[in-house]
């Protein structure tokens, strides 16, 4: 598992921790309280999916947008939430 502080482009910092779990699982965790607690998601498949990864890590589409584009950066396929485009921004 390693740390990462993501920047999309949007001003918002996002702490993540990142990596695959004892069963190779991904896993992604926002650690979204203060560096020291927040959401976790672990998933076995290449692509990712918006309305999954909103439902599961109860987050808003722009912060799923942010995760996902974090997820694309390690050679996820992601399907971003309708409104944003591949930088983040709302359109």
């Amino acid at each position: 598992m390693d740390r990462f502080s993501w920047d999309p482009g949007t001003g918002v910092k996002y702490d993540i921790l990142f990596g695959k779990d004892s069963d190779s699982r991904f896993v992604i965790c926002w650690l979204m309280l203060g560096g020291s607690g927040g959401v976790v998601l672990a998933w076995r498949d290449n692509h990712i999916v918006s309305s999954y990864l909103i439902e599961k890590m109860n987050t808003s589409d722009a912060d799923a947008t942010a995760l996902l584009l974090f997820l694309r950066t390690k050679g996820f396929s992601v399907t971003l939430p309708d409104g944003f485009d591949d930088k983040g921004r709302k359109i």
